[in-house]
């Protein structure tokens, strides 16, 4: 929530009032359990099918190309990992 000076124009007021509801609040919240569930402690992160991770670190890729490259690679053996397992 936010707390600090109130917005002085209408635009600044209406986006304090969604940033504050119930609903982005409580969506914020199930996005910070889901972090602490997966170890993500940085960014850029990425999880599929909640059991692989991909990190800048870990994919040892300094660009956004090469990232999003090993993201595909891990989604292509959780869809060959579930295509043998029918």
């Amino acid at each position: 929530m936010f707390e600090g000076p109130r917005p002085r124009n209408r635009a600044g007021q209406t986006f304090l009032a969604t940033f504050n509801a119930f609903g982005v609040a409580m969506q914020a919240r199930r996005t910070t359990q889901m972090m602490k569930d997966h170890g993500i402690d940085g960014v850029p992160t990425m999880a599929v099918q909640g059991s692989c991770e991909v990190s800048g670190d870990l994919a040892r890729t300094p660009t956004d190309e090469r990232f999003l490259q090993a993201v595909d690679e891990l989604v292509d053996r959780v869809h060959a990992r579930q295509a043998s397992a029918r």
